[in-house]
Formats: structure tokens, C-alpha cells, sequence
């Protein structure tokens, strides 16, 4: 039982805060995946503006939007 309680406590003076411990680590987890979700929604975002710039300054007869840009 002894050894049990040891792994269940994780190094930790009590299970409660291990579990304390476990808790905050999902938290940030959860929160580290919502921030990887954004940033490729807003990398996708981006490379469709930068589609719709680059087909905008061919249409207008550029070869690149720097171009346009010049």
C-alpha cells in the first residue's frame, strides 16, 4: 500500500497536491492547444490573403505584389 501511495502522491507531500499539480499542467496544456489551434487558423488566414494579393498584382499586370508594391 505504501509504495501505491508513494506513486500516487508523485514526490508530492500529498495526493491532493499532486493532484493540485496535475490540474494546473492540463490547464496550461489545454490552453497551449488552443493557442497552437489560433495560430494555424491565422497562418491559413494568411496565406489566403497573400493568395489574393498575389492573383490581385497579376491581374493588374505585376509580376509579384512587390512589384505592385514599387
Amino acid at each position: 500500500i505504501d509504495a501505491v501511495l508513494d506513486r500516487a502522491r508523485g514526490g508530492h507531500p500529498s495526493v491532493a497536491e499532486h493532484a493540485a499539480v496535475v490540474q494546473r499542467r492540463v490547464a496550461l496544456l489545454a490552453g497551449a492547444g488552443g493557442a497552437v489551434r489560433e495560430e494555424e487558423s491565422a497562418a491559413a488566414r494568411l496565406k489566403e490573403a497573400d493568395d489574393r494579393l498575389a492573383d490581385a498584382a497579376f491581374r493588374a499586370g505585376f509580376d509579384t505584389p512587390e512589384a505592385a508594391a514599387a
